[in-house]
């Protein structure tokens, strides 16, 4: 994948020539598809699996629940509180 992102760089002079709904179509599924391997979305899975069926990870087994949600939460009020402003500084004026 970090090929194709190089080979991007390289070829920007050619991607001036295509639409940008495909150039966002093509970064989009990029950016989802990159979004499986963070640790972020492993934790938010967490929170919406029961106790039960969490991997046999030592980071969850020896860790309660809230200490493996805290960073899920500090980083979502993070993105929603740098949402708000980039919405207010952008769009409210």
């Amino acid at each position: 994948m970090s090929v194709l992102i190089g080979l991007s760089i390289l070829a920007a002079p050619l991607l001036q020539y295509m639409s940008m709904s495909i150039l966002f179509g093509v970064f989009l599924y990029m950016g989802v598809t990159s979004l499986l391997a963070t640790q972020f979305y492993e934790r938010v899975l967490l929170f919406i699996t029961p106790s039960q069926d969490h991997p046999p990870t030592i980071y969850v087994r020896r860790v309660t629940k809230i200490l493996i949600l805290a960073p899920v939460s500090s980083r979502s009020a993070a993105w929603g509180m740098g949402f708000k402003i980039e919405r207010a500084l952008y769009f409210d004026c």
